[in-house]
Parts: structure tokens; C-alpha cells; sequence
């Protein structure tokens, strides 16, 4: 029963805990964490991952001592200024946009990978160059989502076909333009992901908000599927009303 959160004060983690809810900061000596970021926490582990002020990753963890901090890795390369970091729980690996605006891995042992993509796919040679992406956030079939690209829905995953088409795959969203595709009362141009936080619920239904503030979703179904139809949260065309969101909500 412990409930973890940025205190406003201090820009440290802390946390509620107990049956008499005590709270405070865990580690008072840790680096801030950086503005505007998520920090992730472990699925089976005390250990809590964020981007701190100086763009690094860094690990809070408890010990016999108490709550201590450290750099996570001090080689890997910053995080980018606009790149969340992402966890799966699958491969237990964490994902993120470095500073050079490539996209790189990095594992619980703290080791760290470029990752590329397949060859087939030649984008800026074999490696995704990313210039806008506003969200991370990895799923339960470990496909790799992020708003991308003048603010379309994209995904990475990793395609087991044999041969020249092995590797890292680059799906883009929406490719959904033919207005039959569209539920009743949905307008027919590409939905605009643009400062949006994406949420992936484990059915692969896809939430974020549009850039006019409408809650937009469709089913990804499986890693490397697409042309899926998508619609809006809360409107139907007899209502003429739909809900909408401020960036953050």
C-alpha cells in the first residue's frame, strides 16, 4: 500500500504509505526530477526510474539503509528534452529518445543498445532519426508507441520474418482515410496526435487527444496491423456533443 508521487516542493519522489498514510520524500539527497516527465516504477521491485534535471536516468531504490539514488547509467546517452521514458515488462528493458534523437535501450543490468531498424525500412539509413515525438509508451505486446511526424500515431515492434525482413518494423497510424472505415459522426481526415498522451489499455485499444481537444481511439489489434477504424470518445451523430481535454489531462 504505498502510493508514489513528485513532491511540488522539493521536485524529489516520494511517497503515502502505512495504515496511518505517513508520507515524505525518499531520498532528500536524490537529483529533481525533470519537468514534465513520468517516472516509472518497477512491476516486482521497489526500483523507481526517472529523468532527472540533468537529462540522465537515475534509480531510487530501498536498501537496509533506507531510500538511496544513483545514476542508472552514466555512459548512456541523455534523454532527449521532449522524449518520456518508457518500461516493458516483458523484456523488462527501458526505452527512450537520446539527445541525438535516436531512439536507444536500456536494460535493468544497465547496458544500452542503438536501436535500428530492419533493412527493409531505410529510414535515415537504418536508424528512426525523431524530431517531435511528444509520448513513449510500450504495451503489453511490446510494441513501442509514440506521436510522431507532424503528430501521426506510430508504433515500433520487432518482426520475426524470416530473412531480410527481421527486426525492428515502423508501423505509422493512422492510414485511415476512406470515409467507409468511419463510424457514424467521425470526421474523415487522419486524427492529429500533437502534444498527447498516448494510453494503451490491454485489449490494444489506443486513447490520446486530438489537437482539437476531442478523446480520440481505435484497436491496434496485433503487432504489424493497420487500417483499423477509429472514433471519437463520447460523440454519436445524434448527440452533437463531444468531450474534450486540455493538454496533460
Amino acid at each position: 500500500d504505498k502510493y508514489f508521487y513528485v513532491d511540488n516542493s522539493t521536485k524529489r519522489l516520494a511517497n503515502i504509505f502505512g495504515g496511518t498514510w505517513m508520507y515524505g520524500v525518499l531520498d532528500n539527497s536524490s537529483q529533481p526530477v525533470r519537468s514534465g516527465t513520468r517516472f516509472l516504477k518497477h512491476p516486482t521491485s521497489s526500483d523507481l526510474y526517472y529523468v532527472g534535471t540533468d537529462n540522465k536516468i537515475y534509480k531510487t531504490y530501498w536498501t537496509a539503509s533506507g531510500w538511496t539514488t544513483s545514476v542508472f547509467n552514466s555512459s548512456a546517452p541523455l534523454v532527449r528534452s521532449n522524449s518520456q521514458i518508457a518500461y516493458s515488462s516483458s523484456d523488462n528493458k527501458i526505452y527512450y529518445i537520446g539527445s541525438d534523437g535516436k531512439m536507444y535501450i536500456l536494460s535493468m543490468g544497465g547496458s544500452y543498445q542503438l536501436l535500428n531498424l530492419n533493412l527493409f525500412q531505410h529510414y535515415n539509413g537504418v536508424f528512426l532519426a525523431f524530431d517531435d515525438v511528444t509520448d513513449l509508451v510500450v504495451d503489453n505486446q511490446e510494441r513501442i508507441w509514440f506521436s510522431y511526424d507532424g503528430g501521426s500515431i506510430s508504433y515500433l515492434y520487432y518482426s520475426l520474418a524470416p530473412g531480410y525482413f527481421t527486426g525492428w518494423t515502423l508501423i505509422r497510424w493512422p492510414h485511415d482515410n476512406d470515409p467507409s472505415n468511419n463510424l457514424p459522426g467521425v470526421p474523415d481526415f487522419a486524427p492529429d496526435a500533437v502534444n498527447s498522451p498516448i494510453v494503451v489499455a490491454d485489449n490494444s485499444d489506443v486513447y490520446y487527444r486530438r489537437s482539437d481537444g476531442r478523446i480520440v481511439y481505435f484497436n491496434a489489434g496485433s503487432p504489424g496491423d493497420r487500417d483499423r477504424p477509429w472514433s471519437i470518445v463520447g460523440s454519436y451523430a445524434a448527440q452533437g456533443h463531444v468531450m474534450s481535454m486540455t493538454y496533460g489531462d
